[in-house]
């Protein structure tokens, strides 16, 4: 295994094992099985590991989903074996995998090389939807704790489809795993394109199999067949969710706020139960904002407080609220509104899917807000208290500015003149509203202006470097994966061969939005940067002519690689995702998706590993 997913001095020992779950003795792990809400018994015999006498400790590791942190349960120790409980009650688990940890009294540290697996039946033994489709997804290569065995994942594939036949996500997996296994190739096409224009002619024509055949055709490039299916599937229902999304993303191409929110507001009397109500609500929320029109805000405020349940709403709720509450206005709503948006965020807070590093600048913003909020009704102690949190988690010069004027308030002069000329120093929108209550406090209290401009250029100092700070404290030390990949010009790079340069690797897809906003970010870091940094970017598309035809239309000056299973080495959970590798091989930072101020992040990181903190 490579050193990227494994802990230093990771040692391996043979072990054997046994499980119980719910009571009944299982007779392989492989035919291991569980309820929602049982609980499952593991055991480990003192007797099956070797020089048991030396170990300290042992522990499970659960994994709900292979690309996710486990969960950690420590066994007891008793008289004949090793014991642990765990009951499964998140429903939305379908397998579960599990691994062993030991540790020596010497404090080395021993994982097995097995990973088990239990499969989640309901109460009659059936397996729950998804399961055997998870098992498949293990044996794809997904995840360095299984070894890819694409045999054993088509056996599990076809065992789904046989419990679930309208599982279309699963068939979908299953022509994925044959075209990975034979590279692609024309026939295994040919014979896949047949498989849907067969279903397509004699299954019932559900808005999963229209989603499905869509997908698929374009995957494969049959975009005649792919555009005639949507077509077809439009025109069956023409209410449907395939109907609402291509008049949703027409609508976005929208660029007049105005026009926008008009046509939104049809949208969402033409489809007023599909599930892009939310999306549309936000959307209407961003255009109200725009054009200034309180009425709107509030009606679509009240709105999305039924309505919304995703970040995409809560964020929506956080600038209707951060707008109306900088206004003084409508502060009862506006409280209601960041209220709501943090129940969501707290929610999503418990999932993974979000990149933690985005959650926690949300959590911040939204304390930003809520705590201007409870300024503007009078609690000062409690707006300090939500701005310091905000603090610790961000720089904002909404922030500075709000807490100068709590410092103000609370008559910390000191405070105030600080946090007032830091978010003079940071720009943007608030800038001259800090610039006039700082001349005005400044004043206030004697102070004679002709320093002010010193001061707050100390400030601006103070902010570059907070700022470098941060940014810095993430960083890692972690081996690259190498590579070996063609890239559209017909050569190939190979990772290894790059030491002696920063690298900047990005994986990307065509299909992303956030890819492409990431790769224009990029080009700017291109331009100032040069030839002292290596910019390599590895397409996830599974199409040549696809990356090409993009490639050639948007103009991208970078070195674009094809993939070839290297998201596997890397752990990839999605598009975009960024890793900053030092000249000697080693990642250094990571970063997921998009955001707007990542190319101020990725200036000090280069600049950091170029100059002299560079190993």
């Amino acid at each position: 295994m490579r050193t990227f997913f494994l802990w230093m001095g990771l040692i391996f020992v043979s072990v054997q094992i046994q499980a119980q779950v719910a009571g009944s003795r299982a007779n392989g792990f492989a035919d291991s099985k569980v309820q929602y809400g049982q609980t499952i018994e593991f055991q480990v015999p003192h007797s099956a590991i070797l020089d048991t006498s030396n170990i300290q400790s042992v522990k499970v590791e659960i994994y709900k989903r292979l690309l996710n942190p486990p969960e950690v349960l420590s066994m007891k120790r008793e008289k004949e074996a090793w014991h642990a409980s765990y009951t499964l009650s998140d429903t939305s688990v379908k397998t579960l995998f599990y691994t062993l940890v030991f540790q020596k009294k010497t404090g080395e540290v021993y994982s097995e090389e097995k990973l088990w697996d239990i499969l989640v039946v309901d109460a009659l033994g059936r397996p729950v939807l998804g399961a055997h489709q998870a098992k498949a997804l293990s044996y794809t290569g997904i995840s360095e704790k299984r070894a890819e065995d694409l045999s054993q994942a088509l056996i599990e594939i076809d065992t789904e489809l046989r419990f679930y036949p309208e599982n279309f996500s699963a068939r979908a997996l299953k022509y994925q795993i044959l075209l990975k296994q034979h590279n692609f190739s024309k026939p295994v096409r040919v014979q896949i394109i047949s498989e849907i224009d067969s279903l397509l002619a004699n299954a019932p024509k559900t808005d999963a199999l229209w989603a499905f055949a869509t997908e698929m055709y374009q995957m494969l490039g049959e975009k005649e067949k792919a555009q005639k299916a949507e077509k077809e599937w439009i025109s069956q229902n023409p209410q449907g969710d395939r109907s609402a999304s291509v008049a949703f993303s027409k609508i976005l191409e929208i660029e007049n706020p105005y026009e926008r929110m008009k046509q939104l507001e049809n949208f969402l009397l033409q489809f007023p139960h599909s599930r892009l109500v939310e999306p549309a609500l936000a959307q209407m929320a961003t255009s109200a904002i725009q054009v200034g029109d309180t009425l709107r805000m509030i009606q679509i405020g009240d709105q999305l407080l039924e309505k919304a349940n995703t970040l995409a709403g809560a964020n929506a709720l956080a600038g209707l609220a951060g707008v109306l509450g900088e206004n003084g206005a409508f502060l009862d709503r506006s409280q209601a509104y960041i209220q709501k948006a943090f129940h969501i965020l707290r929610s999503a807070q418990t999932g993974t899917e979000t990149p933690p590093e985005e959650l926690s600048l949300l959590e911040a913003r939204y304390r930003d807000v809520w705590g201007w909020i409870l300024f503007q009704k009078g609690s000062v102690s409690e707006a300090l208290q939500e701005f310091k949190e905000a603090e610790k988690q961000t720089l904002q010069g909404s922030l500075f500015y709000h807490l100068g004027m709590v410092y103000d308030r609370s008559r910390d002069f000191s405070q105030a003149e600080q946090n007032l000329a830091r978010a003079v120093a940071f720009g943007g929108p608030y800038a001259d509203m800090a610039r006039k209550a700082l001349v005005d406090l400044w004043t206030r209290t004697g102070k004679d202006t002709l320093f002010l401009e010193d001061f707050v250029d100390a400030q601006a100092q103070w902010l570059e470097a907070r700022s470098k700070e941060k940014i810095l404290s993430g960083e890692v030390d972690l081996s690259a994966p190498d590579f070996h990949l063609e890239d559209l010009e017909g050569g190939h790079v190979r990772l290894s061969d790059q030491k002696g340069n920063v690298v900047l690797l990005c994986f990307w897809g065509t299909w992303s939005k956030a890819s492409i906003s990431l790769l224009e970010a990029l080009r700017y870091l291109l331009e100032r940067y040069g030839e002292e940094v290596l910019f390599l970017t590895i397409a996830m598309d599974t199409e040549r002519a696809t990356v090409q035809r993009f490639v050639t239309e948007k103009r991208f000056p970078f070195t674009v690689l094809l993939n070839d299973q290297t998201e596997k080495l890397y752990q990839l959970e999605g598009v975009p995702a960024l890793y900053v590798i030092d000249k000697k091989g080693h990642i250094r930072f990571m970063h997921k998706g998009y955001r707007k101020d990542i190319v101020q992040i990725l200036s000090i990181e280069l600049d950091y590993l170029l100059g002299a903190h560079s190993p």
